[in-house]
């Protein structure tokens, strides 16, 4: 089997058990990439009847084929069943899938609920779960550098924060900080007490004709190349990512600011004002041709002054970039 690793890893947190799966090999024909076998995975084996709140309920890490080769695909799908009984899901990027697909496993299938909150901890072969009550009621800024001490500055970690744990409708689940994803993911999450997964992968991923595969890879790259494209949508894109529809969603009043309530925000901070005065760096996601999706930024003056943090391409695509883990700029 190429690109996939084909195998499932199952987690049922009530009974602590663990088990590696086949994937099977119709899925990865009929049923292309993460979010078709997601899809799945939900339809056979969570029915209309299950309560989200159930034990019954699952809930579903996937990746792709892709993910984890040098095309620049490092996506996650996350999915359950939503609060509101229709499917909940959501995606995100950074280095989290493909970690997950060179420790061996496409997919992640979380069952039933533990009684106290875990963490799971997946290293290649070995995978644990670990009490995570020192890390309950942490925001996920701590989680992250909690779990980091213990296991490695190496590891990629998923996690809910107070507004998961607490169940808060919609909650997403945070990806190594700088990437979030699955709309109310983050709610059943927190409902199975599960805290964090944390991940490192020492394997690769297989490609049936490297040769062709890289030919493939270098047109791609060709067409996304910022001196020879075309596309105006490319550089606009490279650099300033979904920032650049902020004025934009401002103006029309589709911003999701003041927690919703509001659909404008007045004295609104441009994309262009924005790298100006606060990005320090840029940071892409793994293997991304896009240079500057990504950015480090700190905040230099005024009441937030000496504020840092990460925000990554998808901010206004999915409502909002938050400045830090407690403040309510929006970009």
């Amino acid at each position: 089997m190429y690109g996939w690793k084909g195998k499932i890893l199952r987690v049922d947190l009530a009974t602590r058990k663990i088990n590696k799966e086949d994937l099977p090999i119709e899925w990865a024909n009929n049923y292309i990439g993460c979010r078709g076998i997601n899809d799945i995975i939900l339809y056979k084996e969570v029915g209309p009847e299950v309560d989200p709140f159930s034990q019954k309920n699952k809930l579903i890490f996937g990746t792709g084929p892709l993910d984890g080769t040098p095309i620049g695909m490092s996506r996650v799908s996350v999915q359950t069943k939503h609060t509101k009984k229709c499917i909940g899901e959501g995606g995100a990027g950074g280095f989290w899938g493909p970690q997950l697909k060179y420790a061996g496993y496409d997919f992640i299938v979380f069952e039933n609920k533990s009684d106290i909150p875990v963490y799971i901890y997946i290293n290649d072969d070995k995978v644990e779960i670990e009490d995570a009550k020192d890390l309950w009621g942490r925001n996920t800024r701590e989680k992250n550098s909690i779990l980091r001490r213990k296991l490695g500055t190496d590891i990629q970690i998923a996690s809910i924060g107070s507004a998961g744990e607490k169940l808060v409708h919609d909650a997403k689940i945070e990806f190594t900080m700088d990437h979030s994803g699955g709309r109310g993911c983050g709610t059943i999450m927190g409902d199975k007490k599960l805290a964090a997964v944390a991940v490192r992968g020492t394997g690769g991923v297989k490609i049936k004709d490297p040769t062709k595969f890289m030919a493939g890879y270098r047109k791609i790259r060709k067409i996304l190349d910022l001196k020879e494209t075309v596309d105006a949508f490319v550089p606009s894109w490279a650099f300033l990512s979904a920032n650049m529809m902020g004025v934009v969603f401002n103006e029309e009043g589709r911003l999701q600011a003041y927690n919703a309530q509001k659909g404008r925000i007045e004295g609104f901070l441009n994309a262009r004002d924005y790298l100006a005065r606060h990005v320090i760096r840029p940071d892409a996601c793994f293997c991304c041709p896009f240079p500057a999706c990504g950015r480090k930024f700190e905040i230099k003056g005024g009441k937030y002054s000496g504020e840092i943090g990460q925000e990554r391409e998808g901010g206004f695509s999915g409502g909002q970039h938050w400045l830090g883990s407690n403040h309510g700029l929006w970009f």
